[in-house]
């Protein structure tokens, strides 16, 4: 009887602990998604300034900065982005290479971007999975900071 129930249970346990772990952990999306889950929510985006900082740390340390108006430069910079997978974490960045002040037709935001994740408005944080496409896109673009 005892050795009927090891074997029932032992392979319930482990599938209901498997269930548990992949519930419970963080889903990945991309930029792109999310971008346009906030844009839903706020409105659409009508200037971006893009800052970079000299400092990991951002401080008041800025290199140059650029600000985007034009709808299709923006879109273009967002479509560049997109493709970058990113993963929910808990973890503010510890350091950050670029700000993005982003207006909308309802509010603003601000991204912290750096090369392992970004983080908007400060409180949703992400990691980067695999290429940081946002970064590529603006370092490639040709601004005039």
């Amino acid at each position: 009887m005892k050795k009927k129930m090891i074997v029932i249970g032992v392979p319930i346990f482990l599938l209901a602990a498997a269930l548990i772990i992949y519930i419970n952990s963080p889903s990945t999306s991309t930029i792109g998604n999310e971008m346009t889950d906030l844009q839903e929510k706020i409105g659409e985006i009508q200037e971006l300034t893009i800052t970079h900082h000299t400092s990991p740390q951002g401080n008041a340390d800025i290199e140059r900065h650029v600000t985007l108006e034009n709808p299709e430069v923006i879109q273009q910079l967002l479509d560049e982005a997109a493709p970058t997978e990113i993963k929910a974490t808990d973890a503010p960045p510890p350091e950050y290479t670029y700000t993005i002040n982003t207006v909308t037709s309802e509010s603003r935001y601000l991204l912290f971007v750096y090369e392992e994740g970004i983080s908007i408005n400060n409180s949703d944080h992400y990691t980067i999975e695999g290429d940081n496409h946002l970064i590529q896109a603006i370092e490639n673009g040709d601004y005039e900071w």
